[in-house]
């Protein structure tokens, strides 16, 4: 941003501090159990960053069972949430449309004014504008995000009038995982965290759909999906070995290989191995249910997997697993030799899967 910009936007916020006084409140005063209310607000972020934040909207139900929750989201992550089963209402910021017709925008802006008793705004690592501007529009008694100042956010502190120290890392080697980052906020809000897993809700439907996709395409009880799909060039195993793997697997007596193709992609295998494509949200937590195992990249996929118990294999290559890896004991991070994923040996891939597929089959056989 120029300089003169700069200026001018500080120049800003400066005359909107004055003329938006608030008095900071004390979170141990918050009657959380007069709240009939509540926005969560969750705006800018992908579906993994979506499902990390669930436990906190559990954490939120928990404690305020009597009070409807509502989350402001964006269009891209709605149908994670619409899924969330702790959530009584999902309302839908479609940014693009609000940017081509801005008219559009009235409605949401009406349905947030003057209606909640508390705004949360559920931050990770940095601030967003957008969830300020809406937090300070729906003029709630009550708006908590965590204080801006740490992360260079703090020229929006004055929109809340409820800002909770930001999280920090105990040190370089053991960051604080990104549910533990929305979680820290509820405990200093003195919210008990029930739980740290993700939440995500399949419906009868959407697990019959899955039946008939599956129905009579496969033949082993051991099935195991591929999903080499990934947002981020960085964060992807070469297709080929993907392919390669799923191979291999169709060798193994009793194992049966699922390509799972991402929106937009297909990935060209043999003619052997089966492949689905095309789901939603909701039809691929009905797939993930049904897996013995899963192999994918560090993406909302693994997360999504975390949420419907399906024991996962993520493959990590410049990201941290124990921030980003989902804090459940059924997924295994394995991560490359270097910061580029196509360091990653397939042989390492391999045994890694045997050694699931070993612990499934023994599971069974003492249950």
């Amino acid at each position: 941003m120029p300089p003169l910009d700069q200026f001018l936007r500080q120049l800003i916020y400066h005359g909107l501090r004055l003329a938006v006084r608030q008095k900071i409140l004390d979170p141990r005063n918050i009657p959380w159990s007069q709240f009939r209310q509540i926005l969560i607000i969750k705006l800018p972020h992908r579906m993994g960053d979506a499902l990390l934040s669930t436990p906190a909207i559990w954490a939120i139900r928990q404690h305020c069972p009597q009070a409807t929750l509502v989350a402001l989201v964006r269009e891209r992550n709605a149908e994670v949430f619409r899924h969330c089963p702790d959530l009584d209402e999902v309302l839908v910021f479609d940014k693009p449309r609000c940017r081509r017709v801005p008219w559009r925008l009235l409605p949401l802006l009406r349905q947030i004014r003057r209606r909640f008793d508390a705004v949360i705004t559920l931050e990770s690592q940095k601030c967003h504008l957008e969830n300020d501007w809406f937090a300070w529009w729906s003029q709630a008694p009550y708006r908590i995000r965590y204080d801006g100042q740490t992360w260079g956010y703090g020229h929006t502190n004055f929109l809340y009038n409820v800002l909770a120290p930001p999280p920090l890392d105990h040190d370089n080697v053991d960051p604080l995982t990104e549910v533990d980052r929305y979680l820290a906020l509820l405990t200093w809000l003195h919210i008990p965290v029930p739980e740290r897993r993700p939440r995500f809700r399949v419906s009868a439907e959407e697990r019959q759909m899955i039946g008939q996709v599956l129905s009579g395409t496969l033949s082993s009880d051991r099935l195991v999906g591929l999903h080499p799909g990934a947002k981020k060039p960085e964060n992807r195993w070469p297709i080929a070995r993907f392919v390669a793997l799923a191979e291999a697997l169709a060798r193994w007596p009793g194992v049966q290989p699922l390509l799972i193709e991402p929106p937009g992609e297909q990935v060209s295998s043999p003619a052997a191995i089966p492949r689905v494509n095309g789901l939603t949200v909701g039809g691929l937590g009905a797939l993930l249910e049904r897996l013995t195992l899963l192999v994918c990249h560090d993406t909302g996929v693994a997360h999504l997997a975390a949420a419907v118990g399906c024991p996962t294999i993520v493959l990590f290559g410049p990201t941290d697993p124990q921030r980003w890896k989902p804090p459940v004991e059924w997924v295994t991070p394995l991560q490359a030799p270097t910061p580029k994923l196509s360091s990653l040996p397939l042989e390492t891939v391999l045994a890694a899967v045997r050694d699931r597929l070993a612990q499934s089959l023994e599971a069974r056989l003492w249950a």
